[in-house]
């Protein structure tokens, strides 16, 4: 069993297991940056090196200054101060550094989750089509350590615990009970700082205008600069890595009070039965805050080029909030639906939320007057469609967060194990599916909009809006250390292909004629990448339609490569344009078409093989001779399994040994 912070205290040796939590997660936050600065690059990685890593941040921003002023370069915490730090603030500073790195840590917790969870739900529809699916089921439920898939709404059911399993510390068996481990150490991690980190992460409004986990607080003493934020506003960064942290900081300090000798036995079912409770209040507002950031960052995206959309400017500002909040009002007046009927629940909750997250605006429509028809039509349908792209997202949550939830607390849902379902139903839609997941989560369907008739959950909604739309207002001069412009969140990783998710944009758009990318569907406008050519957003199923399609926009290249991952065309003509764009896409590892050559390529760092083309004519061959190739389902899923598993570096080995075609490093 791991100890505990207050265990630990009893102990001679504590300081040598704070020290192994110490390098834990040191090496956590320094293998994802080496490999973050090996996909994009140390110079474009130091432009926004993400949430969780402030200390970099103004490492970096504040020695860009020194080296303009012909200054010397200092290291972390040195940069951020003109004077000497005293001790005690070093120490300070020390504290901050290492919570940062371990709310990166429960990020990389959370993405691994998520991750697996998502291998799970798709290899178990592909094996449950195969010719043996009793056979092939019992073996990913044994790989897994899980028991069972609910195909209904993608719940991944873990089993449940018992007492004779390793002390109740390790229930699960298989890849999960890795995930239960590394969840045991963050938990014990953040009980010392349950307090900070639930503040941090929720950000809950204060009574006072002193904020006691400011870690801030002494700029105004002393003469630091200002500084980056440790942690984005939540309505700004990753929903789901700040609820999993809030219930790292709720399940680790009752793991922390069960070790204290009074707690007796008589109360350990009501100190269980108050951590699900707790948690479960956590998760609804992570759904919540969840719900809104994904309207507000679809109306940002959808009025960015009609509307005033805010831009740093409060008078702007001001006119797109308002503009917003008079549409919904309008909307929720004539709001013509069954009152009992679910969609219309979910309709009243999204405008509600959306009313709380502007409560200063309500009643003064200065700016929204000026709207003419035409524009307050298209406002309206972009709030209509913003509502439908939030429940999809809802869905996603929930799915995610159940797994963490059943790591985190074992047998959680255990007194919901009669809902599952193993047999796929003709009826999903997101809205049934959003029901069952609610149901799951022991939720009412109206549980929102019954929430929201709190009113301090209320000031917690407009308190999150007001940190992520003013604080660029607040500080104009912060250059480089606040989190990016564009803040409200929408997208949301890992990203599946759409058949996992509920895209309605994807779904919709996505013709019959053609399959996703191994990636997923990629509706959304990037900039293309160095040495891309452009972009296409699905694999069509007919060769001849994609040849036509890339031919008509790379017509003088000779040797055109499409990443199957992402959707990008690059050109291949030996000057390692592939390799270089795998690094970028899929972190060194990356599956290709030649079109010319109609044949596969895999790369794991700057080792290529030729693999399997996806294209076939009616005979199983690729040598088209005046035959039509069409894309084959079954070397498809192949492709699709090397990618998700991880394989792609087994692949490679496996095909270069068994060739005799070399491919010469960093060729493609």
């Amino acid at each position: 069993a791991f100890p505990t912070p207050e265990s630990d205290r009893k102990r001679k040796d504590s300081f040598g297991v704070t020290d192994v939590w110490r390098k834990l997660m040191d090496q956590i936050f320094d293998v994802a940056h080496r490999a973050d600065a090996k996909r994009l690059g140390e110079d474009v990685l130091c432009t926004s090196y993400g949430e969780f890593r402030h200390h970099l941040t103004e490492k970096y921003v504040f020695n860009k200054l020194n080296r303009t002023m012909g200054k010397e370069l200092l290291e972390w915490p040195m940069c951020i101060s003109s004077t000497t730090l005293t001790d005690t603030r070093r120490q300070e500073l020390s504290r901050e550094k290492l919570i940062s790195k371990l709310l990166f840590s429960i990020q990389s917790f959370t993405y691994s989750c998520c991750s697996e969870a998502a291998e799970v739900r798709r290899l178990f529809r592909n094996g449950t089509t195969q010719s043996d699916p009793d056979s092939s089921e019992k073996a990913l439920l044994s790989k897994f350590g899980i028991s069972g898939v609910e195909l209904s709404s993608g719940v991944v059911m873990l089993p449940e615990s018992h007492t004779s399993a390793d002390g109740d510390s390790q229930p699960f068996d298989g890849r999960m009970g890795k995930l239960r481990y590394l969840g045991l150490a963050l938990m014990a991690a953040t009980s010392p700082v349950c307090r900070e980190v639930m503040q941090l992460c929720i950000s809950f409004p204060l009574q006072s205008n002193v904020d006691p986990f400011d870690f801030d607080a002494h700029i105004r003493e002393t003469d630091e600069k200002e500084r980056a934020p440790i942690v984005y506003p939540i309505l700004c960064g990753h929903v789901l890595t700040h609820t999993t942290c809030a219930l790292c900081a709720i399940t680790g300090q009752a793991r922390t009070q069960s070790d204290f000798p009074e707690m007796i036995a008589e109360k350990s079912g009501l100190r269980v039965r108050n951590v699900i409770f707790e948690s479960q209040k956590i998760v609804q507002i992570g759904l919540i805050a969840r719900i809104i950031q994904v309207i507000l960052a679809h109306l940002r995206m959808a009025t960015v080029g009609s509307l005033s959309a805010p831009k740093c400017n409060s008078k702007v500002d001001r006119a797109w909030e308002e503009k917003i909040l008079s549409t919904v009002l309008e909307i929720e007046k004539e709001l013509n639906m069954d009152k009992s009927s679910d969609e219309y629940t979910w309709k009243l909750s999204c405008l509600m939320m959306l009313k709380a997250s502007m409560p200063g605006n309500e009643g003064q429509f200065e700016f929204s007057l000026a709207m003419n028809c035409s524009e307050r039509a298209d406002l309206t349908n972009h709030v209509i469609n913003g509502i439908e792209v939030a429940k999809g997202a809802a869905v996603e949550f929930l799915r995610d967060i159940s797994v963490i939830m059943q790591i985190l607390t074992p047998n959680v849902f255990s007194k919901n194990s009669t809902l599952h379902e193993t047999k796929m139903r003709s009826d999903l839609t997101p809205t049934v599916v959003l029901k069952s997941l609610l149901t799951i989560h022991d939720f009412d369907f109206d549980i929102i909009a019954n929430s929201l008739k709190s009113d301090l959950l209320i000031d917690v909604i407009a308190n999150w809006y007001i940190d992520a739309s003013r604080r660029k207002q607040e500080f104009p001069n912060r250059i480089g250390l606040d989190f990016p412009e564009f803040f409200f969140r929408g997208m949301d990783w890992p990203e599946t292909p759409f058949g996992d998710r509920f895209d309605l944009e994807s779904s919709r758009m996505m013709p019959s004629t053609a399959l996703p990318l191994l990636g997923g569907c990629k509706l959304a406008s990037r900039r293309l990448q160095e040495g891309s050519l452009c972009q296409i957003s699905w694999l069509p199923k007919s060769y001849t339609d994609l040849y036509a399609e890339l031919g008509s926009v790379c017509p003088d290249s000779d040797q055109t490569a499409l990443c199957l991952v992402c959707g990008q065309v690059l050109n291949a003509s030996g000057k390692s344009e592939c390799t270089k764009h795998a690094f970028k896409c899929g972190g060194g590892a990356g599956i290709f078409f030649l079109l010319q050559e109609c044949v596969g390529l895999i790369m794991h760092g700057v080792k290529a093989a030729y693999i399997h083309s996806p294209y076939v004519d009616s005979h199983g061959e690729t040598n088209f001779r005046g035959r039509p190739l069409n894309l084959d389902l079954d070397r498809y899923n192949i492709l699709l399994n090397i990618w998700s598993g991880h394989l792609t570096r087994e692949r490679v080995v496996a095909e270069r040994v068994s060739t005799r075609t070399v491919i010469i490093a960093n060729f493609y």
